[in-house]
């Protein structure tokens, strides 16, 4: 089924049939869910991530902006910014945790630069 909508803003449904194959599929277009997929397509998977808008625009990070860790790794902006989110979290957090996000979010986001 899809959800045509008109200039005047009526919506009609018209029958069409779409058959596709992957090895994983993601529904979601929030940041995990979107992580989710361009990890399993760097294994060599067939993906299909859907969404009922584009990455990033619907979910629950939509409305309130989806904010990105990315401190480079330098020990002390790392420590500084560690901190600052223990004092955020009521040290209510594991830094072993931590640094993984940071770790892998760095190299994440300078390969989606490099990509373009």
């Amino acid at each position: 089924m899809s959800t045509n909508l008109s200039e005047s803003g009526n919506s009609s449904i018209t029958s069409s049939q779409l058959n596709l194959e992957a090895d994983v599929l993601v529904i979601g277009g929030g940041p995990s869910a979107t992580w989710a997929a361009w990890n399993a397509a760097a294994q060599g998977a067939k993906v299909i991530l859907v969404d009922k808008g584009y990455c990033g625009t619907s979910g629950a990070t939509a409305p309130s902006g989806t904010g990105v860790w990315y401190v480079p790794p330098d020990p002390q902006q790392r420590e500084e910014a560690m901190a600052s989110r223990e004092a955020l979290g009521g040290f209510l957090s594991e830094r072993s945790w931590m640094e993984r996000v940071l770790d892998q979010t760095y190299t994440n986001l300078n390969k989606l630069s490099d990509w373009g």
